[in-house]
C-alpha cells in the first residue's frame, strides 16, 4: 500500500520525490544516497546525509567465521574484530516470515488434508534452530499480539496420516521466492522437510523486481517477509490487497470476494480491523497461510551514536539518531 509521489512529466522509474524526513538522491544496486528534506513538515532530522553500501558478496558469505556472530541490521562491515567495546540493540521484528500455499488453483487450493500435512511437516522451532541467524520466535499470525497456540503446535503423528489421507500423488510443487532475506535458505529447509516426507518441492528465486512481475497465482508456494507497518489497519490492507504482497496472490476466491465486500460496509475503522483479522484467522486455520518466525534485529555501533531506535519494517530510525561529537572527540564515554 505504499506509494511515492513522482513528477507528471518523468517516467515512472524516475527517483521519488517524496514529503519525508530524506529524499533518495541515488539508489543502485551499489549505494543508496539519502539527503535531508529541508521541507519536511515535521521535526528536522539530525543528519544531513545517509549513504548505504551494498556488499552482499561479503554478508552472504557462509564459509566466512562472520557466519557465525550475530547478524546486524546496522553494522557497516561484518569483517572486523574492532567491536568489543561497541553497544548493541535488539528488538523482534514486527513482521515474520511466510509461506502462502496457493488457494486459488492447483491440488493445495483443492486438498485440505494435503494443506494440512505442510503445516505439520513444518515446524519452526527445528527451522530456528537449524537454520539460526537472526531466526528467533516462532510465528503463527501476522500480529504478534494475536498469535494463536494451536497454530504453533506442530503433530508428528498426524503428518503421515493427513498425507496418506490427501489426493497427493506425487507432483512436483513449485516454490517461488525473492533473493536475499534468508529466503534461499528457508526454501532449501522446506525443500528438505517436505522431500523427507516425500512431497517434491522444486525452487524458484528470482530479484524482487522481477518476480512481482510474474503472474504468481500460478505458483504453487510463494516464501518471503511479511512486513508490518505502526498502523494495524495499514498492515492487513497492505496484506491482502497490497501490489507487491505475496499473501495477496494465492487468496481463495471465496475470501477474495468477502474482502472486496467489506469495503462497502461503511464499517468503523475499529471493526474493519476485526473483520480483516478475523480473514486472516481462517485462512491460518484452513493452513492456506503458514507463518514460520520472527526475526530478531540487531544494531551494533559505536558509543558516541545516540537515539538508536527499530521502526516497523527492523530498520534503524535515521530520523531520530545523532552523534555525540564530544564524546567522540574524547576518545569515547568508556575512556
Amino acid at each position: 500500500m505504499g506509494g511515492s509521489i513522482l513528477s507528471a512529466t518523468t517516467p515512472s522509474t524516475s527517483v521519488p520525490i517524496g514529503t519525508g524526513p530524506f529524499q533518495v538522491i541515488e539508489n543502485t544496486n551499489n549505494q543508496l544516497r539519502l539527503k535531508v528534506f529541508a521541507s519536511f513538515f515535521r521535526t528536522r532530522p539530525f543528519l544531513d546525509e545517509i549513504m548505504m553500501y551494498f556488499f552482499p558478496q561479503l554478508y552472504d558469505n557462509q564459509s566466512s567465521s562472520v557466519a557465525e556472530r550475530k547478524p546486524t541490521n546496522f553494522y557497516q562491515y561484518p569483517y572486523t574484530n574492532s567491536t568489543p567495546h561497541y553497544r548493541q540493540k535488539t528488538a523482534v521484528d514486527n513482521g515474520s516470515k511466510l509461506l502462502t500455499l496457493n488457494g486459488d488453483r492447483g491440488k493445495l487450493a483443492k486438498d485440505p488434508f494435503l494443506r494440512e500435512a505442510v503445516f505439520h511437516l513444518l515446524k519452526p522451532e527445528k527451522m530456528i534452530k537449524q537454520l539460526q541467524g537472526n531466526r528467533y520466535a516462532p510465528a503463527s499470525r501476522l500480529i504478534q499480539s494475536t498469535e494463536n497456540a494451536s497454530l504453533l503446535y506442530r503433530s508428528v503423528s498426524s503428518r503421515k496420516k493427513l498425507l496418506n489421507s490427501s489426493s497427493y500423488n506425487g507432483k512436483t510443487f513449485h516454490l517461488y521466492s525473492y533473493h536475499g532475506a534468508g529466503n534461499e535458505l528457508d526454501g532449501k529447509w522446506i525443500q528438505q522437510e517436505l522431500g523427507n516426507a516425500g512431497i517434491k518441492v522444486a525452487l524458484h528465486f528470482l530479484p524482487f523486481e522481477e518476480l512481482v512481475r510474474q503472474d504468481l497465482s500460478k505458483a504453487d508456494m510463494l516464501l518471503g517477509e511479511q512486513l508490518a507497518d505502526e498502523s494495524r489497519l495499514l498492515t492487513y490492507l497492505s496484506f491482502f490487497h497490497g501490489s507487491q504482497s505475496l499473501a495477496a496472490h494465492h487468496l481463495p476466491d471465496w475470501n477474495r470476494e468477502r474482502l472486496e465486500c467489506l469495503t462497502s460496509e461503511g464499517l468503523t475503522e475499529q471493526a474493519f480491523i476485526m473483520r480483516l483479522q478475523q480473514e486472516e484467522a481462517n485462512l491460518c486455520l484452513t493452513h492456506y497461510y503458514v507463518f514460520l518466525y520472527r526475526l530478531k534485529q540487531y544494531a551494533m555501533y559505536p558509543d558516541y551514536v545516540e537515539s538508536i531506535e527499530f521502526n516497523a519494517l527492523g530498520w534503524v530510525d535515521y530520523t531520530k539518531l545523532w552523534y555525540d561529537f564530544f564524546s567522540s572527540q574524547q576518545g569515547g564515554k568508556n575512556e
